[in-house]
């Protein structure tokens, strides 16, 4: 930044100071001390600049300039110091290109510069227009083109059209011709295709399409340009009419084109020259001049040339640095410098770019009418100028203009035409105030109408020679307004002015404050046209009469009209008695209403078509009257009534040369190949036929091609029903399997929540076993701690063995409650609900007494008579819970959880949801793939319907438009010009040959092309993409498939597995509790057998369920949860005790030291250990109840008086099998085994989420791909289509409306399609 902008070392110095200074700008505002640094360079600059138009001089940065740019950047609020900081930063660019004017990097940074800090959207397309001209990389060629685009569209979207300027408007020349060049030959490949033998209506589609977007675009830019206003080349608008014309049929837009090219002829104005030769429009013959809008020469004129000068009477010398003023009448230059700065701060007014009419004065005096075209051109280089192109007509001769101060409504200003209009010169005006009235007497009574556009007719009297004259006038008046914020110089329709408003921005201080002020009444400009006394043939029939009309009416005749008077009796009379009374004087009037209709006869014109014609032309309308009394009867009654006038009239038809009698030719037989019915091929519409169009509306469809194709925009296809039920069947088709998805995942989840209740009410059933059982094992350890205590002290135990079995109570209700809540079928129902448990009770005299209950009421039972125990022993009470939990109930309950689990099993297993709903799913995708393929190719239908009617046009047209194309793109290859504005073939069919076209028509053999090939694109592309989305679908019902058959799968293998397990507790517990019962009392029952009996066979099984375990796990490893396979592995391999130790409570050392470490070695060989213990007691109890002399190895109780029975009774004190048996079985096994159900159900439950976890972001990606195949795939096809009808039907336009006139296959159609709206 200390460099010396006035002075670089190198381009890349340049580059990064710019770079570098053009970034910290752009924080100016947002960093304070990005702007203190800035600032700091300012006065650096200040300091170090030398140059005379240095921005930091204050003769070149006055506050007027400040105030300018602030003007024009409406967006910041900024500070004096940071203008000139970007004055500085764009003078440093100036010098930059100075220095390095080919440096393409820097010109593109100038521009972005220009454009985004200076808002200078010209000067920075300008830029970009000189770094495209260095032949840049493609890169840099990139950038230029997208930073063009991006000013111009926001020049375009900001409607700020008068600063678009030449070189936006030469971009948009070239690809105008571009677009006319690449749409022709589209329609010529198009035409070319239809002319084939065999047409290919899919490749004939396809350049459709393709020529439609090129003649949209085409038809874009060329608004676009229209919209600029911008002088087109007259040979851009010769060969945009001949496109019309020749490509596509349109005459209307066509002569609207040619007008503007006569226009542009008859004035002969080269507006262009303005800005395309600012530099040699010295030479130019058009009158040019420009004038700065700068602040040193503000308003003077920089340069003109020898035309414009000569116009107003000076040399150029005379005129040049002097204002703009001085060439315009007092009351406009007075104001002109504070509107003209108006201009150059707001940048809007309704005058630039756009051809006016005003007032100048030449340096004579006199004032003069003028037509002038004004462009503004700012520049920082050379300076904001104005330019101008300035026009003087011809046909203002017989006019006189007038300024009128209308303060005291003197004439201030006259045009030279007063001298020889009225005799008055500018001196007479100059020495004698002379009021409007003197000239206009009735002014100020008529001023209101003067002012109307039509203006007024009106006697006007002035001296000559000393005598008055009058003479009629048509006078037009325009006031002259001078007002705020605005200044309008407006023309009529006829060119007349009617109206000025100036716009002044008048300063109050010198912050340029704006005063509001009304509008007021300056004066008044008066147009005086003279009204020449023209004579008419109808206005002196004297002079010019009779013999005049008929020669006009002769000029143009070109019939001889004969009549059959033997058919029509009397005509003859009547037209001969006409003709001699029509020569006989020139005083014979002609009547008003008198018309005879005539059929005419071939003499010698050879532009002539016979037909049946009406004479209602004025050169072709004879009127006749007589001045008998017939004169006052009107002409449609001077026929005779009783006779008829259409006798002996025909119609002919000039066929090849001969004439034929048109009722004649309709009875021909002409068949066609294809149906066999009568029909002429282009046959215009019958009477009825056009009746029938009447009525319906549709008549002004064909008028003109821009009615045509609104008609079609606007028309939906003559099938729409069929593109309907396609969006009705796709939607529904979306709805269903949305709907099949959402059943199909809430019935799977279903099943799964069903499987987890169903596996926690088998867990729940057999815990209550367990612990019912354990109730019995701690009542029955209850009354044995109460029997020992006399003994040894069991207060202790005895309290211990109280608080575990009330915990053991809570428990059993809490899981009794749970299985009460739970929903139950089948044979659970019968069981719960029905008396079918047997429960036994014992009086005090030992008397047995039973009682049928449910299983409920069996439970309530069982947990009193233990409440009744926890409170006090009672033997009556403990018979009740030791017979039945051993036998009854036992049975009841464990029935319960076999029930379940069988129904476990049988959900499982006899469940078919999964696979039935993937099996409804592939039918319905089966189904409706030929349903949605039948009803595309319905719709497709419409498009080939709409294609095969361009087969209903004849060869021989197809060519004639194929040759129109091609020589007009031929036109185009070699770069013809045609001046002429009327050409001798305009479009596919004039008038004068469409009677010839339509006989040689008539008279071919209509043969129909029946082969034709059809093959889209987008019909295979549909096929596809429908077969994907298809395929997506059913990957979800697949997936979910998948993943639900092998959880169910799972599951049903788990089920053998928790049954045993959680089985295990409740049998071991029983085999014990059976062993002490069989103890306590030998003679007691269970399962209907002794208790020796039971518990031996219950050791086998014990065996057998260990074993199903194992081989179970083995067998389900692959359907395990892993936490569960870890805590399995775990308690079935060494160092058991240490993972016990984390999930139960136990301590550790007892538990490793427990039977010499058995439980930490492994806990089958626990188990194995237990059932050993128990085979080992059941020998023991078997040899003391064998040999009453067997002596225990234990300390032996006597509790009565049997020595035997105190031998067993011993057992359940002292010895050590019973000991590790209750130790195992209360301590280890209870806890482990209750932890790995509890663990079994929790992994269930997991699995269970997971599944619902993927089911649910399976069905969300589900429902998200069906939303966006809808949105993306049914929906854009459906809409693709309707829109591929609507751009075929649209093809309709390219055929010319001569033919679609006389086809009345299209007819048809179309009349189809607006029955239909």
């Amino acid at each position: 930044m200390m460099s010396d902008s006035n002075k670089f070392d190198s381009l890349d110095q340049s580059l990064q100071l710019l770079q570098y200074l053009t970034k910290l700008v752009g924080y100016y505002d947002k960093d304070e001390s990005i702007a203190s640094l800035l600032d700091g360079y300012v006065e650096y600059h200040k300091v170090t600049c030398k140059r005379d138009d240095c921005p930091c001089s204050p003769k070149n940065m006055n506050d007027k300039r400040i105030e300018k740019f602030k003007k024009g950047v409406k967006d910041l609020q900024m500070k004096n110091q940071y203008v000139i900081l970007i004055y500085i930063v764009e003078k440093t660019y100036v010098l930059s290109l100075t220095r390095y004017p080919n440096c393409i990097e820097l010109r593109i940074q100038h521009a972005l510069f220009l454009f985004e800090k200076m808002q200078s959207t010209i000067q920075a397309l300008q830029e970009l227009a000189l770094a495209d001209q260095e032949k840049p990389y493609l890169d840099q060629q990139f950038l230029v083109f997208r930073l063009r685009k991006i000013i111009e569209e926001q020049m375009f979207d900001s409607g700020n059209l008068t600063n678009v300027n030449e070189f936006t408007a030469e971009n948009n020349l070239r690809e105008i011709k571009m677009l006319i060049e690449k749409s022709t030959q589209l329609h010529l490949d198009f035409w070319i295709k239809l002319r084939e033998d065999t047409p290919d209506l899919g490749k004939l589609y396809e350049v459709g399409l393709r020529m439609l977007y090129v003649d949209k675009v085409l038809d874009d830019q060329w608004k676009r340009i229209m919209k600029i206003n911008f002088d087109l080349p007259p040979t851009l608008l010769m060969m945009y009419s001949r496109y019309l014309i020749d490509v596509l049929n349109d005459r209307e837009e066509a002569e609207d084109v040619v007008e503007r090219l006569k226009n542009l002829q008859t004035l002969e104005m080269d507006r262009g020259k303005i800005i395309n030769n600012l530099k040699d429009f010295v030479n130019e013959s058009t009158a040019l001049i420009s004038i700065s809008a700068e602040d040193g020469n503000f308003s003077r004129i920089l340069g003109l040339n020898q035309s414009c000068a000569k116009m107003f009477g000076y040399t150029k010398s005379e005129l040049l640095d002097r204002k703009i003023n001085v060439l315009m009448p007092n009351i406009y230059a007075q104001y002109h410098d504070q509107f003209l700065e108006s201009y150059t701060y707001s940048q809007e007014s309704r005058v630039i770019n756009k051809e006016r009419l005003l007032i100048g004065k030449h340096k004579s005096g006199y004032i003069f009418p003028f037509f002038i075209y004004i462009r503004y051109i700012p520049s920082l280089i050379n300076g904001s100028q104005f330019f101008a192109a300035i026009k003087q007509e011809r046909y203002f001769k017989n006019q006189a203009y007038m300024i009128v101060n209308c303060f005291d409504m003197c004439i201030e200003n006259i045009s030279a035409q007063f001298i020889s209009l009225f005799h008055i010169d500018l001196n007479y005006i100059s020495k004698k105030k002379t009021q409007v009235s003197d000239l206009i007497p009735q002014f100020e009574e008529f001023k209101q109408e003067f002012m109307s556009k039509q203006g007024y007719e009106t006697t006007i009297q002035y001296k000559s020679r000393d005598q008055f004259i009058q003479q009629q006038f048509q006078v037009y008046v325009s006031e002259i307004i001078i007002c705020v914020n605005r200044f309008i110089n407006n023309q009529n329709k006829e060119g007349n002015l009617v109206q000025t408003n100036l716009t002044l921005n008048v300063p109050q201080s010198q912050h340029h404050k704006k005063d509001e002020r009304q509008a007021q009444l300056f004066g008044y400009i008066i147009k005086l046209e003279q009204i020449r006394n023209e004579k008419s043939i109808l206005q002196t029939p004297s002079e010019y009469g009779l013999a005049s009309t008929r020669k006009q009416l002769n000029s143009n005749q070109k019939f001889i009209f004969q009549f059959d008077s033997k058919e029509i009796p009397g005509m003859k009379e009547k037209i001969e008695q006409q003709k001699k009374q029509y020569r006989k004087d020139n005083n014979f009037k002609l009547p008003d209403q008198f018309i005879y209709k005539f059929v005419g006869e071939y003499i010698s014109d050879q532009n002539f078509q016979m037909s049946a014609i009406s004479i209602s032309k004025q050169d072709e309308t004879y009127e006749f009257s007589q001045k008998n009394d017939d004169d006052k009867t009107p002409s449609s009654k001077v026929e005779d009534k009783n006779n008829d006038l259409s006798l002996g009239i025909k119609t002919m038809i000039l066929i090849g040369g001969q004439l034929f009698d048109s009722e004649e030719y309709k009875n021909m037989d002409i068949e066609e190949e294809e149906d066999g019915q009568s029909k002429i091929v282009g046959q215009m519409p019958s009477k009825q036929e056009e009746d029938q169009e009447q009525e319906n509306g549709n008549t002004n469809v064909y008028k003109s091609k821009k009615t045509f194709v609104q008609f079609l925009k606007e028309s939906r296809s003559a099938n729409q029903s069929s593109l309907t039920c396609f969006r009705w069947n796709a939607a529904l088709l979306i709805i269903f399997l949305g709907v099949l998805g959402l059943l199909n995942y809430i019935l799977s989840q279903q099943l799964f929540l069903g499987v987890y209740d169903g596996y926690m009410n088998v867990i729940n059933s057999n815990q209550r076993v367990a612990l019912g059982q354990r109730i019995l094992w701690q009542t029955v350890e209850l009354q044995l701690l109460n029997q020992l205590n006399p003994f040894v002290d069991q207060t202790k135990r005895i309290a211990e063995q109280r608080q575990g079995l009330n915990q053991s109570i809570s428990n059993f209700q809490e899981l009794q409650f749970i299985l009460q809540s739970a929903i139950v079928e089948g044979q659970q129902i019968d069981l719960i609900r029905t008396n079918s448990v047997k429960m036994t009770g014992r009086d005090q005299s030992g008397t047995l007494s039973t009682q049928l209950v449910d299983l409920n009421q069996a439970t309530a039972q069982i947990l009193s008579k233990a409440l009744e125990l926890l409170q006090e022993y009672n033997p009556e009470s403990q018979f009740f819970i030791s017979y039945n939990l051993l036998n009854n109930y036992f049975d009841a309950v464990v029935q319960s959880a076999n029930i379940y689990g069988s129904q476990l099993k049988e959900k499982l297993n006899e469940s078919s949801i999964i696979i039935t709903l993937f099996i409804v799913a592939c039918t319905f995708a089966v189904v409706s793939v030929p349903l949605i393929t039948c009803m595309f190719s319905l719709v497709s239908q419409n498009q080939e319907i709409i294609m095969k009617l361009f087969l209903q046009i004849q060869i021989n047209k197809v060519k004639k438009l194929v040759n129109i194309c091609e020589g007009y793109f031929n036109s185009l290859q070699v770069g013809e010009d045609d001046d002429e504005i009327h050409r001798d073939n305009e479009g596919f069919m004039d008038d004068d040959d469409e009677v010839q076209d339509e006989d040689e028509e008539q008279l071919e053999r209509h043969k129909k092309r029946k082969k034709y090939k059809y093959d889209l694109k987008n019909k295979r592309n549909f096929y596809l993409q429908f077969a994907i989305s298809m395929v997506m679908l059913l990957g979800y019902f697949l997936t979910h498939f998948l993943i639900g058959d092998y959880l169910q799968n799972a599951f049903r293998s788990l089920i053998d597995e928790i049954e045993a397990t959680s089985q295990l507790v409740p049998n071991i517990t029983f085999s014990n509790n059976v062993i002490r019962q069989m103890i306590i009392d030998p003679n007691f029952e269970v399962q209907g057998n002794s208790s020796y009996l039971i518990s031996s066979t219950f050791v086998k099984e014990l065996y057998d369920l260990n074993t199903k375990i194992q081989k179970e796990h083995s067998s389900n490893i692959q359907y395990h949860n892993p936490s569960y396979s870890t805590h399995f592995d775990s308690l079935m391999k060494s160092g058991a005790c240490s993972y016990l130790f984390q999930i139960i409570d136990i301590d550790i050392n007892i538990c490793q030291s427990f039977i010499e470490g058995i439980i930490d070695q492994s806990l089958s060989l626990a188990l194995s250990r237990y059932f050993e213990d128990i085979r080992s007691q059941l020998q023991e109890y078997h040899n003391i109840m064998k040999d009453p002399s067997y002596i225990i190895s234990d300390n032996l109780y006597n509790f009565t008086s049997n020595s035997t029975y105190n031998k067993a009774l011993s057992l359940l004190y002292t010895n050590r099998q019973t000991h590790e048996i209750n130790t195992l079985q209360d301590l280890y096994l209870r806890q482990i085994f209750s932890f790995t159900t509890d663990l079994f159900l929790q992994c269930v439950q997991k699995d269970v989420d997971t599944n619902t976890t993927t089911s649910v972001a399976i069905f969300i990606v589900f429902l998200v791909v069906l939303v966006l195949i809808y949105l993306f795939f049914w929906w854009p096809t459906a809409t693709k289509i309707n829109n591929e009808i609507k751009k075929t039907t649209l093809l309709l336009a390219n055929i010319p409306l001569s033919l679609i006139k006389r086809n009345k296959v299209i007819r048809e159609y179309l009349n189809r399609m607006h029955e239909i709206e």
